[in-house]
């Protein structure tokens, strides 16, 4: 299940992920549509929103200043939500993501965003308080569904690609 893939790469590259998303569970009597940060459609039973924002910090949430020196970049695996084919909502802010998993599959068919353009529902992104660059951002622009895309807190107001986007909400 992609859910708990999303959970196990946690775990590659967080030391205390035991701690994050304890709902999350593998046995026979879990629903993942139980499950917390995630929205199933009731028709369907298959996960419509996903709000894995400030996921590495939730276990810190006492803290409300984390200073930039100590927070540690990871990379985003994007094919990891691509079994979710009725996504409509997925917000992946403040995660300190600073680029993309490469190997040759992804390199191959899913360099930066651009997997994700296989979510023909997927509406609205956030990507805010994350670490991207230029060149990731302009394969946002493949993901023809988006209506609403966040990319606050990121420093790329002279930066962003307009050119590459054709939706009727961006929250800079």
């Amino acid at each position: 299940m992609g859910l708990l893939e999303f959970k196990a790469f946690l775990k590659l590259n967080n030391e205390h992920a035991d701690f994050l998303l304890p709902s999350w569970i593998d046995n026979n009597t879990s629903e993942c549509c139980n499950w917390e940060r995630v929205i199933c459609n009731p028709t369907t039973g298959r996960v419509k929103k996903l709000f894995l924002n400030d996921i590495t910090q939730q276990q810190n949430s006492w803290k409300t200043l984390v200073h930039y020196e100590n927070v540690k970049f990871w990379l985003l695996n994007v094919s990891l939500f691509l079994p979710f084919e009725e996504l409509h909502h997925l917000n992946l802010s403040a995660n300190s993501f600073d680029g993309f998993i490469e190997n040759e599959v992804i390199l191959l068919y899913f360099t930066g965003f651009k997997g994700l353009s296989s979510l023909k529902k997927l509406e609205i992104l956030d990507i805010s308080g994350n670490e991207f660059d230029k060149s990731a951002l302009k394969s946002l622009g493949t993901i023809t569904s988006l209506k609403t895309l966040a990319i606050c807190s990121m420093g790329l107001m002279d930066l962003f690609p307009f050119e590459a986007f054709y939706m009727s909400t961006l929250f800079l």
